[in-house]
């Protein structure tokens, strides 16, 4: 019904076709059910795979929203990717058609005079984004092999700045008011001095006599912004998990989690990479006894080459794996892929992005017992 834009004889339910799925050549299909993780709140999912199909062409399966109860207004996160599809945006899995249905809604009566004629979306068909492989265990097999993430990266960066692009061309963006703008230059000192109260007597006096250095630097710069960012519609808490990857040079962000308003876009781009380095943390924390000593003795030859330490080095079966050097280079791509982007990438250049991956990376520290990921020149940022 929705690939070739059909009603039913009774003209009480119609298909409709969106991004080009009424082009779409007939597919049979075995009739049994595939269920998969429902993003969409009170919904079951059904994911559909072409009969012939390599279970790898994400591209050419589709997954069935079911609401379980439909209802006339749709859900926040649909109506967003309904919108997005509209706007031609290719960050999110797309919808491809819906069929609707009516009915009479008689309320609590019986009277016919209060019956009234409801119409909703009975069944939601979209590409199988969500269900296709995660950012995250790319990533995590690519430094376990001892591989570099820098292509990857640079791709979802982009794509992360597209998608707020698309956010912020479809449902708008506004610049900071000069209140909204002090408001957040406070929450963001008072969260960094916090989480570096909470975690400072963990450091050794040189390390903590230079970080307090750092923070007192961007609390100055803090108090001193007068740039306003630009605030829009972000999803708010993304992470690796959330990006997948649908062909070999397409990914999708998945929605899962709902959207955030008014917010700056570079709390998606924090959320991201924090949950990089919290990866890259898990896989450190998976060595072996030997191979943890192999890492300390690595470290304190970096430490007297000149080299900064990191959370260790370790043979793979492959290659020799710097862990922060791996992290580094992979964000520094991530962001890289950001800034090339079309979103405006003026707020991971802010001293309100420092000041954000700075509390965040001390939680990280303070959660793994005083382990790092993080290089000094990526901690402490005298770059910036």
């Amino acid at each position: 019904m929705a690939r070739r834009q059909q009603g039913s004889r009774n003209g009480r339910s119609r298909g409709r076709a969106y991004a080009g799925f009424d082009q779409w050549d007939a597919f049979t299909l075995e009739v049994r059910r595939q269920p998969a993780e429902p993003i969409l709140p009170q919904s079951t999912r059904t994911l559909v795979q072409p009969s012939g199909i390599d279970d790898a062409a994400w591209h050419q399966m589709v997954t069935l929203d079911f609401p379980r109860r439909p209802a006339p207004r749709r859900d926040i996160l649909l109506e967003t990717i309904h919108t997005l599809t509209a706007a031609h945006s290719t960050a999110v899995s797309r919808v491809l058609g819906t069929v609707t249905g009516a009915w009479e809604d008689r309320g609590f009566s019986d009277q016919w005079s209060s019956a009234e004629w409801v119409s909703a979306d009975l069944v939601v068909i979209r590409e199988a984004g969500a269900e296709a492989p995660e950012a995250w265990g790319a990533a995590r097999d690519a430094l376990r092999a001892g591989s570099p993430f820098t292509s990857s990266a640079r791709m979802l960066g982009h794509l992360l700045g597209n998608f707020h692009a698309d956010l912020a061309g479809s449902f708008g963006a506004y610049p900071q008011t000069q209140d909204q703008l002090k408001a957040a230059a406070v929450d963001a000192q008072h969260a960094l001095l916090a989480q570096w109260h909470r975690v400072r007597e963990e450091f050794d006096e040189e390390e903590a006599a230079d970080l307090s250095e750092v923070i007192e630097l961007i609390s100055m710069q803090l108090r001193d912004a007068d740039e306003p960012l630009l605030l829009q519609r972000i999803h708010g808490q993304l992470s690796l998990a959330q990006f997948h990857q649908l062909t070999e040079d397409r990914w999708v962000v998945s929605e899962a989690g709902g959207f955030l308003e008014h917010a700056p876009g570079f709390r998606d781009v924090t959320t991201a990479l924090m949950s990089l380095a919290h990866l890259v943390m898990e896989v450190a924390s998976d060595l072996p006894p030997a191979d943890v000593e192999a890492s300390k003795e690595t470290d304190r030859g970096d430490e007297v080459s000149g080299e900064p330490a990191a959370a260790g080095s370790v043979e793979t079966s492959s290659a020799p794996v710097n862990f922060g050097q791996w992290y580094e280079e992979a964000s520094a791509k991530f962001l890289e892929g950001y800034r090339a982007s079309d979103a405006d990438s003026a707020a991971v250049d802010s001293v309100f992005f420092r000041a954000a991956m700075l509390t965040a990376a001390l939680e990280l520290f303070s959660r793994w017992e005083g382990r790092w990921v993080f290089r000094p020149s990526m901690l402490l940022q005298a770059e910036n």
